[in-house]
């Protein structure tokens, strides 16, 4: 999953106000005394960091070495298969508290030879198509 610093978490928030996002930790391994791991934050209508639940202003408990994830959305079989094909992103089925995070394999210059299979190698199952939450998931890299 993309991990966003502070400053690029900011960023982002400038561009699209309704991001949500979640505290992962700081880069160093420090804990903070105000924030906790999974907290999510966002913007308020007045534009300042908050908690997600408690709407309460979080800006100063964070700090630049803090980083962030974007939760991830349930989408559908298709939605996933597209962005993968994309190419920008890989897709996860979550079966049974089991994740499997898929990418595309392309088998020479054939585009017909192309396959969805696990970072692994393990093809995509019946069953994970049918049945299957699956998500989207960014690079997992900071820019």
């Amino acid at each position: 999953m993309k991990k966003y610093t502070l400053v690029q978490m900011l960023q982002e928030l400038e561009k699209n106000p309704d991001l949500k996002f979640e505290y992962q930790g700081e880069m160093d391994g420090k804990e903070l005394e105000h924030t906790v791991p999974g907290e999510f934050v966002g913007l308020s209508k007045n534009h300042q960091l908050v908690d997600d639940m408690t709407r309460k202003n979080v800006q100063w408990g964070f700090t630049l070495n803090s980083y962030f994830t974007r939760p991830m959305k349930r989408v559908s079989v298709g939605e996933a298969l597209h962005a993968l094909e994309e190419g920008r992103v890989s897709s996860a089925c979550c079966i049974r508290l089991v994740e499997s995070v898929f990418v595309l394999r392309h088998g020479g210059g054939d585009a017909s030879l192309t396959s969805i299979v696990t970072q692994l190698g393990r093809p995509v199952s019946l069953e994970e198509l049918l049945y299957g939450d699956w998500y989207i998931r960014e690079y997992d890299k900071i820019d």
